[in-house]
């Protein structure tokens, strides 16, 4: 029983650390637990600066192969429909750089005031957006990329 209060009481120790911090740019930076690790070097963040609603914004994040064997991406999902992700059609060979293609499409912002009227937020505002990749090496975990900027007009 106190093993479980002690979990929970570290959960709830990171989650209102996080939460303080919500207002602020945070950056997680973690050792990789999977089997990618030592077979993969990725790009874990691409910016965008100059996004506009409604204008699709298409960039490339690198995947390099740094092992003796082909890899396969198998998935890149995304979490809002304002962003698309496409992976590789063709393994990316040992020591090879390989692309998932990702296509950003800013949307108009709103929030809640304190009346709970829905307003919209003019730009700039910021966004951050992760894609969870998954390969042949580790196909049951994700890897998670970001890809995070500022919508100007």
């Amino acid at each position: 029983m106190k093993h479980y209060i002690r979990v929970i009481a570290v959960v709830g120790s990171i989650s209102f650390s996080l939460l303080a911090q919500a207002q602020n740019k945070v950056t997680i930076i973690y050792e990789e637990n999977s089997a990618n690790k030592g077979k993969v070097e990725w790009t874990r963040s691409v910016e965008i600066n100059d996004a506009v609603i409604g204008e699709p914004k298409k960039i490339k994040i690198p995947v390099k192969n740094i092992s003796s064997v082909p890899l396969v991406i198998l998935s890149a999902k995304t979490h809002c429909g304002c962003i698309e992700a496409t992976v590789p059609k063709d393994s990316i060979a040992p020591g090879v750089t390989g692309y998932i293609d990702v296509v950003y499409t800013a949307k108009p912002r709103t929030e809640t005031d304190q009346n709970g009227v829905e307003k919209t937020v003019p730009p700039p505002f910021t966004f951050y957006q992760i894609i969870d990749v998954t390969t042949n090496f580790d196909p049951k975990n994700t890897v998670l990329l970001n890809v995070e900027g500022t919508v100007v007009k």
